[in-house]
């Protein structure tokens, strides 16, 4: 996460299909699976931190994934990243160390942790007690950066929902510490003064209420739910303007055209929240599966500019969950957490 004006250097240098890469004939989740892990490593290799959109959402997609050791670099990695500016080795610099890194981090790797082990490894929960000493009284993170990049990095929203809904996954014992009950109390009060603004924020909400993290009333839950279903488009997909009125940096229109970021999210919240089953995820996932691309992605068009689609990485993390239904619930060990930690990846480049 952070400001990337000064490190992106172009989707090319990720090596990264362009936009007019062909569809696949025939739909491979394992193909995905290859493309994430390839994506996650050369974000690591490239940049050295932790994003959301690629090596940190990947650190919750690649722990449903069946072949393990991509995934165990990429968390090591994010712990390593992390525990660099905790033990002050480092001095926060730009994106480097942020508060928004520091908060995604510990929250993807927490989710992760709950997939693949079952619950919170304590490493991650000390990452976790870090963002959560970050949070201000008011229950957000105020230098949380908002530059419209979205939908992670448009607002403040998106942190606390963020947040909520992992303390929502977190095992009993650590949600019942005085710190954490006391963070989750504010987020939700923080919630409760700034209501949703758009579709997305109201589709982070329904997972969070999913999850346990917030408690959505059941008028307030249908409504988010019937206005996700609402914006669904003919051919079963879902267009990002639906999701966020976003203003891009040439000041062109947003799609109005189904893409994969804002589909296989709309599967994901709707899956989690009860939905997974309905003819109108059944007919999204149909449309997911039909489009993706031959290097095993899908593309979506970045919300900020056409030379910078780093939104793709994160639909293809997004749709290799969604198409994988819900995540396991936290007392459905996957591995041993001390077999992963125990992973060497070497020294943090």
């Amino acid at each position: 996460m952070g400001s990337w004006i000064a490190v992106l250097a172009g989707l090319a240098c990720l090596g990264s299909p362009g936009t007019e890469e062909p569809i696949r004939s025939e739909y491979s989740l394992e193909a995905a699976d290859r493309y994430l892990a390839q994506a996650s490593d050369r974000w690591t290799q490239t940049y050295n931190c932790v994003s959301c959109h690629t090596n940190g959402l990947y650190l919750l997609s690649g722990a449903m994934e069946p072949a393990g050791k991509p995934w165990q670099e990429a968390r090591v990695f994010a712990l390593q990243y992390a525990n660099r500016y905790i033990s002050e080795e480092l001095e926060p610099k730009g994106q480097y160390g942020a508060v928004e890194g520091m908060v995604a981090t510990a929250c993807f790797l927490a989710l992760g942790d709950s997939v693949r082990f079952g619950t919170f490894t304590p490493e991650v929960q000390r990452l976790l007690d870090h963002a959560i000493s970050l949070q201000d009284e008011s229950g957000h993170w105020p230098d949380w950066l908002a530059c419209n990049w979205p939908p992670y990095e448009s607002d403040h929203h998106f942190g606390v929902t963020l947040m909520a809904l992992t303390l929502g996954r977190a095992p009993r014992e650590y949600r019942e510490r005085d710190s954490v009950k006391a963070a989750s109390r504010s987020l939700r009060e923080w919630l409760k003064n700034n209501p949703p603004e758009n579709l997305h924020q109201k589709g982070m909400l329904l997972w969070a209420h999913a999850e346990g993290g917030v408690d959505l009333p059941v008028e307030m839950l249908s409504a988010y739910r019937d206005a996700l279903l609402g914006a669904q488009q003919e051919d079963g997909g879902w267009c990002m303007a639906s999701l966020g009125d976003w203003n891009r940096h040439d000041g062109t229109e947003q799609l109005q055209e189904s893409e994969a970021y804002p589909t296989a999210f709309a599967i994901w919240v709707l899956s989690r929240s009860g939905a997974g089953d309905s003819d109108a995820t059944l007919k999204a996932t149909a449309w997911l599966k039909s489009n993706q691309r031959e290097s095993g992605r899908w593309f979506s068009r970045s919300q900020r500019k056409d030379t910078k689609h780093y939104l793709s990485e994160a639909a293809t993390n997004m749709a290799s969950m969604a198409l994988r239904s819900a995540a396991p619930r936290p007392n459905r060990h996957r591995s041993s957490p001390a077999e992963t930690s125990k992973d060497p990846i070497g020294e943090p480049r």
